[in-house]
């Protein structure tokens, strides 16, 4: 398990199991959430710890992130004590046969397809950290000693995700793949399959789960914030 440490704690009705999510950092924006979310059965249930203890930082940006161990970082970073009564991780048992089930959904090929064509990645969130009875508290860093900053916030929810790496791509059928593309699993849909003189075809690659160190490759902004999920729009042709 290496949840990535999102920037904020979002409510944990905002996020599912099984969702499309193109930020990770901002798993709320324009989603893709099934109509069928994942059945307790298909979950696995892991109590981390209880209590709950944990050091996170706040970035120049505002954000939350993981807390990087070294002194230099140490003098530029506010760091969040994070307690909790517990913290608890839940995932997928077999998140590529999940994902599989996924991309036969034809509403779920919409939103992929609005993606590809857009070449927009995305990802497949795979399992969520959520805390209960949460308490944040703010520790300045002055000389690289800590002290404290603000008072205490207690919250509930989510923390932490669990993603993999996902692509689509739209082309023809003949457009051969690139060398990275042997350590993914690939699927095949015709975008028109009653029609003889259209070879297009959309591909879906599932990747592997997203490193926490691969986060800062990410934005995160309260502009990009958005409520509900993607409206798909007949995008076929």
């Amino acid at each position: 398990m290496s949840p990535v440490v999102l920037p904020r704690v979002y409510p944990s009705d905002r996020l599912s199991i099984g969702q499309l999510v193109h930020n990770p950092l901002c798993p709320t924006s324009n989603p893709y959430i099934s109509q069928a979310p994942a059945r307790p059965s298909e979950l696995t249930e892991v109590r981390v710890e209880v209590p709950y203890k944990s050091l996170v930082s706040v970035d120049r940006k505002g954000r939350l992130t993981p807390v990087l161990h070294s002194e230099s970082t140490a003098r530029n970073y506010n760091l969040i004590s994070v307690e909790a009564d517990e913290a608890v991780y839940r995932s997928l048992r077999n998140p590529r046969g999940a994902f599989d089930t996924l991309r036969e959904d034809p509403s779920a090929r919409k939103w992929i397809m609005h993606m590809a064509r857009h070449r927009m990645p995305f990802y497949f969130v795979i399992g969520v950290q959520e805390l209960h009875n949460a308490k944040l508290r703010s520790l300045g860093v002055k000389d690289g000693k800590h002290y404290t900053a603000s008072a205490n916030t207690i919250t509930n929810g989510v923390l932490g995700i669990e993603i993999m790496k996902v692509q689509g791509r739209v082309g023809s059928s003949t457009e051969p793949h690139l060398i990275e593309d042997i350590y993914w699993s690939w699927s095949y849909h015709r975008l028109r399959p009653t029609a003889t003189d259209d070879d297009r075809m959309l591909s879906i690659g599932l990747g592997s789960v997203l490193r926490p160190e691969e986060i800062e490759q990410f934005h995160y902004s309260d502009e990009d914030e958005s409520e509900g999920s993607y409206a798909s729009s007949d995008e076929e042709d």
